[in-house]
């Protein structure tokens, strides 16, 4: 936690699967957490169960446990499961609103992401322990097409919106991985002197966002396709 304390740049890039690629068997994400450097100094893997992945795919429920070089689980991320509508958006739906929970370390709660009710833009709140929005993530509207080399951009604003404090871009990570596989690569831009667990935090929504919009590898991008929440 305190090398993600110093940073302003924080790169999340998953790790390409090529079982999951060639077979399309659903396996468990896996991410590096990378400084501005692009030096690895978090990791990030999901613990779902067989079924979880291939019954609910990018709508399941997960665990996602981070940890520092030493193997010590440092952030957990929690996403229970939520009820999804194929060819519909239902994000104002309160039952069906994705969310997560965010621990440092397991068991001490520091923040919350939660899914905006936003017709068909992919708006999210950060939340601090006591559920008080502390930023806004607007993201870009979900209901379009794929377009190869796209980069997505979602803005971080203040809590009350008035000014922006930093953003998150979703980039293209190339042709091949981007159309054969589920790896994606993020960047967050944030202020260095943000609390540190509004960082984690925000890598957390990164998680999220990948899961709800990006976690497909059959040609269609989730920000652009017909699986809404």
């Amino acid at each position: 936690m305190d090398r993600l304390a110093a940073l302003e740049k924080i790169q999340v890039k998953q790790k390409v699967e090529l079982i999951e690629a060639v077979t399309g068997f659903e396996t468990n994400n896996e991410y590096e957490i990378k400084d501005g450097a692009g030096v690895t100094f978090l990791r990030a893997k999901e613990s779902t169960g067989l079924c979880g992945r291939m019954c609910c795919g990018a709508h399941r429920a997960f665990t996602i446990n981070i940890t520092d070089p030493n193997g010590r689980n440092v952030i957990r991320v929690v996403r229970d499961y939520k009820c999804f509508f194929i060819g519909q958006c239902c994000s104002c739906c309160s039952c069906c609103r994705d969310s997560v929970t965010v621990e440092a370390p397991q068991g001490n709660i520091v923040g919350f992401v939660l899914q905006q009710c936003s017709a068909c833009n992919a708006n999210f709140t950060i939340r601090d322990s006591h559920g008080m929005v502390v930023l806004h993530l607007k993201g870009p509207c979900y209901c379009g097409c794929r377009c190869p080399g796209q980069k997505y951009t979602f803005r971080m604003m203040s809590s009350d919106e008035t000014h922006e404090v930093g953003r998150l871009h979703k980039e293209w990570a190339g042709f091949a991985k981007e159309i054969l596989t589920d790896a994606d690569t993020f960047l967050l831009e944030v202020p260095q002197d943000m609390a540190v667990e509004t960082k984690a935090t925000l890598v957390a929504a990164v998680l999220l966002i990948d899961f709800m919009f990006f976690e497909d590898n059959s040609g269609k991008n989730k920000v652009a396709s017909t699986h809404h929440h």
